[in-house]
C-alpha cells in the first residue's frame, strides 16, 4: 500500500511596506512587467531604466550597488516636476543648467530680491499643468525636495492640507552641517552637493 502525502511549496515573500524594497535579485519566480521608470545608476545619479528590465539601484553617496528596486505602485501629483511653475514671493527663479542628481541639466535657481522680508516659493496644485493636482481626501503623500543651499544658511518647508492645518519643517546650515527643527520630514546628502528632504 501507498501513502501519498504533499507538502505547500512557500510562497516568495513579497515586501509588506510601502516604502522602497532592493533585493540583490529578484525571485525566479517573479516577472517585470513595468514601465520605464528612474533608479540610481553607478554614479549615483536618477537614471531611467528600459521597462520590463531589473531596477539595479546603487547608493546615492557611498556607490553601493543596493540591488534590484522594487516599489510600489505611486501617483506623481506634481507636474513637470524638476521644474514646476512656482508662484515666487520676493524671489525669483530662473533656469540654470548645472550637473545634479538627475544629471547635467536645468535646474531651478531661486535668486532673492533685496526686500528684507522672508522670500518664499508656493507650489499649489491646483490642477494647472506645470503645477499639479490635489490628492483625494486622506491620501497619504511623500514629497522630495532636492536642492543645494548655495548662498542660503535657512530653509523652511511647510505642507499645506486642504483643511488650511500646515506642517513645517526648518532647516539651517553651518559649513557642511545641516540640522532640522520641527515637522516630520527627513533630510538626506545627495550627489553633487545637493540634498535631498523627504
Amino acid at each position: 500500500m501507498q501513502t501519498w502525502f504533499y507538502v505547500e511549496e512557500d510562497d516568495v515573500a513579497v515586501p509588506g511596506s510601502a516604502r522602497d524594497f532592493t533585493f540583490e535579485t529578484l525571485p525566479a519566480e517573479w516577472s517585470l512587467t513595468s514601465p520605464a521608470a528612474l533608479t540610481r545608476g553607478s554614479d549615483g545619479r536618477w537614471i531611467e531604466a528600459a521597462s520590463n528590465t531589473a531596477r539595479i539601484f546603487y547608493h546615492p553617496i557611498t556607490l553601493t550597488r543596493l540591488g534590484v528596486l522594487v516599489e510600489p505602485a505611486v501617483t506623481n501629483y506634481v507636474h513637470k516636476s524638476t521644474f514646476p511653475e512656482w508662484i515666487e514671493n520676493a524671489c525669483v527663479v530662473q533656469a540654470e543648467i548645472l550637473t545634479n542628481p538627475f544629471g547635467n541639466g536645468s535646474v531651478a535657481k531661486v535668486q532673492p530680491s533685496s526686500s528684507p522680508t522672508g522670500h518664499s516659493l508656493a507650489l499649489p496644485l491646483d490642477g494647472t499643468q506645470n503645477r499639479g493636482t490635489a490628492p483625494n481626501s486622506g491620501t497619504l503623500c511623500t514629497f522630495i525636495l532636492v536642492v543645494k543651499p548655495t548662498g542660503f544658511s535657512r530653509l523652511a518647508l511647510t505642507v499645506r492640507t486642504k483643511a488650511g492645518t500646515t506642517v513645517s519643517a526648518s532647516y539651517s546650515m553651518t559649513g557642511s552641517v545641516i540640522s532640522q527643527t520641527g515637522g516630520v520630514a527627513r533630510i538626506y546628502r545627495d550627489t553633487d552637493g545637493f540634498w535631498q528632504l523627504e
